[in-house]
């Protein structure tokens, strides 16, 4: 993650010049430029300047003798000006213990004292991540951000590798869940004619019992937050293990992330709005699932959304499944304020193709899995694969913040 420090910035001026000779201590320097950058990142999502001017304005109304005539008014200037006063101090606190570790770091170097150095730049780490994590919470303050995810993966360009490649993204992201010990549920998938799944959907819920502080960010307490910049298409390329003799193959597939709301957050869905089909299930089938009409599909007629459910034998189950899917899709347009059908909802994701990807995954000839728009990469491709997901989560959150300066 590479951020741009505003050297002109107020805020940071007082210690910039702290941070432009290297610190002998290891990964002193490096904390300290992280720091600075986290408190860049927070002055930009608190908009500081216009956050300023308005609590000044606050504060002045607060001093008015008619403020109180109107006790509603009143109180909500109080409360905005509370809030306002927070954030702000927030970040002058960062600033002011940021400043104090440089200084005491600065002198332990100086006068040879190697233990002081050494906790100071323990200290320092520890206010890395503390930045870190207001930092995150900053960034993922929308009530969507909390609410569980539904995800659906459909193979792209490529054939049976491409199948192959979706069922890999499945495993990736449901190994991502379980490791955070979160719930998932396949609500459907559609078996590819060789290998791996034409396509999936996968429910994956937020855990909302996790009590934080203000200086804890807990990962699993915000999973649309962090997994709604998944959405795209991911790009594979790796020796194809189908076929008479190895040759490189690309593949395709692409992630759509959906917020899953609770029944108080759920937009209202007129009955008459909705057509209901059932039909047999597709599949292995056994004793049941291919025998009756289990499966269900749910198609909203004014925006045009189909939702499916075929993987429980409960024909209600599946409907139950298919409405919750069709609250989330419902639930994003409306957030997103996009008056779009299904599909053209869809082609915002990019064509499944190539040119179109937003992270590559190259396991041939070399070993490397590099997101295109933060940067971010790293090596240990089968550690990814594997569900070890957060260093380009949190690295694609970033790089969305800092492009929007939200």
């Amino acid at each position: 993650m590479v951020f741009a420090l505003s050297r002109r910035s107020s805020l940071v001026r007082p210690f910039v010049c702290l941070s432009r000779r290297w610190f002998k201590t290891a990964g002193a320097e490096n904390a300290s430029i992280d720091i600075l950058r986290s408190i860049e990142r927070l002055k930009s999502a608190v908009d500081w300047d216009r956050a300023e001017s308005k609590l000044q304005r606050l504060q002045k109304q607060q001093q008015s003798e008619s403020l109180w005539e109107n006790a509603a008014y009143a109180q909500k200037i109080f409360q905005e000006a509370a809030t306002l006063q927070s954030q702000l101090s927030e970040v002058k606190t960062l600033v002011s213990e940021h400043n104090d570790l440089c200084q005491l770091l600065d002198l332990a170097e100086q006068s040879g004292q190697h233990t002081e150095a050494m906790e100071c730049t323990s200290l320092l780490m520890e206010l890395k991540e503390k930045a870190h994590n207001k930092l995150f919470r900053h960034m993922l303050d929308q009530e969507s951000d909390r609410m569980s995810v539904v995800l659906e993966v459909h193979a792209g360009a490529g054939g049976t590798d491409s199948m192959d490649w979706a069922d890999m993204l499945l495993r990736m992201y449901t190994r991502w869940a379980e490791q955070k010990e979160l719930r998932t549920e396949l609500v459907d998938k559609q078996h590819g004619d060789v290998a791996g799944i034409r396509s999936a959907i996968l429910k994956i819920e937020t855990n909302h019992s996790i009590d934080e502080s203000p200086d804890i960010f807990d990962i699993r307490g915000y999973v649309y937050g962090v997994l709604k910049g998944e959405a795209g298409v991911h790009r594979l390329v790796r020796l194809s293990p189908y076929g008479s003799t190895p040759k490189r193959e690309t593949s395709f597939a692409s992630v759509a992330v959906y917020p899953l709301p609770q029944e108080a957050q759920r937009p209202k869905i007129s009955p008459s709005d909705l057509r209901i089909d059932t039909y047999r299930a597709s599949g292995a089938g056994g004793q049941h699932v291919n025998k009756t009409e289990s499966a269900v599909r749910i198609t909203h007629i004014p925006s045009g959304i189909v939702t499916a459910s075929q993987e429980d034998r409960s024909q209600h189950r599946n409907k139950t499944i298919a409405m919750d899917m069709l609250y989330a899709k419902l639930y994003k347009i409306e957030v997103t304020k996009q008056q779009a059908t299904r599909l053209s909802h869809l082609s915002s994701l990019g064509s499944n193709e190539f040119g179109s990807q937003i992270r590559n995954y190259v396991l041939h000839p070399y070993k490397l899995i590099r997101d295109l728009r933060s940067g971010h990469q790293s090596s240990n491709v089968e550690a990814v694969l594997d569900g070890n997901l957060d260093p380009f989560l949190l690295a694609v959150l970033t790089s969305n913040n800092s492009q929007s300066s939200v």
